[in-house]
């Protein structure tokens, strides 16, 4: 008996095999428990499956220190903040609209950022047309939203712009 076998609580997330469950070889065959573990094969042709191991990704190493996709994040969850009882409430159909307007206007915020183009009226503008999506919502609200959201978006210019 394996070390594995001994002590289950080193395989979290699966369940021990009992000795009826263990089965040798192709359904319909004789089944039998040979009694020399889980490692031996009916055939000896069989082998163990390769262990699979994750590809290794150079784009995902590059796009998690792009200064764009950093600053993208940022802008994404700055709009975002505060709105997920909200977007949660909408009907499926608005909420795709909802979240797809709401990633051109973080593309559209995050470009303005990085090029050092970003302007109080245009970014108010960009979040106003954004939230006017949200059915029911007081108007005041929203203007307090927009902001909330203009002002961090400026902090993080400011930020960006002492980075670089």
């Amino acid at each position: 008996m394996s070390e594995l076998e001994r002590r289950p609580n080193l395989l979290p997330n699966q369940e021990q095999p009992t000795a009826s469950s263990v089965e040798y070889g192709v359904e319909g065959e004789g089944s039998e428990d040979t009694g020399q573990g889980a490692d031996v094969f009916q055939n000896e042709g069989d082998v163990a499956p390769a262990p699979t191991v994750p590809a290794y990704d150079p784009l995902a190493a590059y796009a998690a220190t792009d200064p764009r996709t950093m600053v993208f994040k940022k802008v994404e969850a700055i709009l975002s903040d505060g709105l997920m009882q909200l977007y949660l409430s909408l009907p499926e159909d608005r909420r795709h609209a909802f979240k797809e307007k709401g990633e051109m206007v973080a593309k559209t915020i995050t470009e303005m950022v990085l090029h050092g183009t970003a302007k109080v009226k245009e970014v108010w503008k960009l979040i106003k047309e954004w939230l006017r999506n949200l059915p029911g919502i007081n108007k005041y609200y929203v203007e307090q939203e927009i902001k909330i959201k203009t002002d961090r978006v400026f902090l993080l210019a400011a930020e960006t712009r002492g980075a670089m």
